[in-house]
């Protein structure tokens, strides 16, 4: 996965758009989604899968995949995965940037869940709340 993240990134850097790229990730992120499996086969995710998600998470953003992004949550929170900070930062971003409220408090409750302290629960279901 480490390829594939490097590559997304690359792309969404520069802000170019090739229309076969695009597709080709729609059709994984939405289909088969193998990415997927190999970035999470070592559970808790490590620092090095946890950095190719937040790099893929804004990227994703930034070519315009914003289902993606969500399909790669919605996975994400069903195996009950942490993140990691930038991620979850980079998916608030993504909410921010679409004025998509319910995603948000999709976010904020998965950070809860998988805090490691309970400081940082209690803060986030705090702004959950609010």
């Amino acid at each position: 996965p480490q390829n594939i993240s490097n590559t997304i990134w690359a792309f969404g850097t520069v802000n170019v758009r090739p229309p076969s790229l695009l597709a080709a990730l729609e059709r994984e992120f939405m289909g088969t989604f193998s990415y997927y499996g190999r970035l999470t086969e070592t559970r808790p995710l490590t620092k090095s899968s946890r950095a190719q998600l937040a790099m893929t998470v804004i990227s994703l953003h930034r070519l315009g995949l914003t289902q993606c992004i969500w399909r790669l949550f919605e996975r994400l929170a069903a195996d009950g995965l942490q993140a990691g900070g930038e991620a979850y930062s980079n998916f608030l971003f993504v909410c921010g940037q679409n004025n998509d409220h319910q995603h948000e408090l999709d976010v904020l409750e998965q950070m809860a869940k998988t805090a490691h302290t309970r400081g940082l629960q209690g803060g986030t279901w705090n702004s959950f709340v609010i």
